[in-house]
């Protein structure tokens, strides 16, 4: 894959739509939720591109003193995936790092296996699952992915 990754910007908003109803069955984001997202200073909202054709997205939300990053939506419009999400997560995975996160924490609906398998095998680990989640009943798995190592106070060994 050769797709440019980028932050998105405001002009983004009618594509970004496009893939979320692409990729959605069953629920959608507006296009005041996409365009507040751009706007924010503690979501990052990136787009990838190929040949200036917007084909996929990921949404990180921040919160100020948290160790964690939330992964709040990933998508890629079905029919150009070709590793479009691995790549979208993995860039979503350094900006948080570099944001100094300890982790990024991301909810998947249990019968979406195609994103459970992304994230098991992206060296997520599974730690709850919430029942009655979502609007229509679904169970959420919750993931969590460390990215760095947490913050430790430094000891010292006394040798005597």
């Amino acid at each position: 894959m050769s797709a440019k990754i980028r932050p998105a910007r405001s002009d983004d908003t009618d594509a970004l739509v496009a893939v979320e109803t692409l990729a959605f069955l069953n629920r959608r984001t507006s296009r005041r939720a996409f365009r507040h997202m751009i706007r924010s200073r503690s979501v990052l909202l990136l787009v990838a591109c190929d040949n200036g054709v917007l084909e996929g997205y990921c949404a990180v939300f921040y919160r100020a003193g948290s160790p964690w990053a939330r992964l709040h939506s990933l998508a890629v419009d079905p029919v150009n995936g070709r590793g479009l999400g691995r790549e979208l997560l993995a860039e979503a995975e350094k900006a948080a790092a570099a944001k100094g996160c300890e982790a990024m924490r991301v909810d998947v609906r249990l019968d979406n296996l195609r994103a459970i398998n992304r994230y098991e095998n992206g060296h997520y680990r599974r730690f709850a699952a919430r029942r009655n989640h979502y609007a229509d009943g679904m169970t959420a798995l919750c993931y969590e992915k460390r990215l760095q190592p947490p913050s430790r106070m430094a000891t010292s060994v006394h040798h005597g």
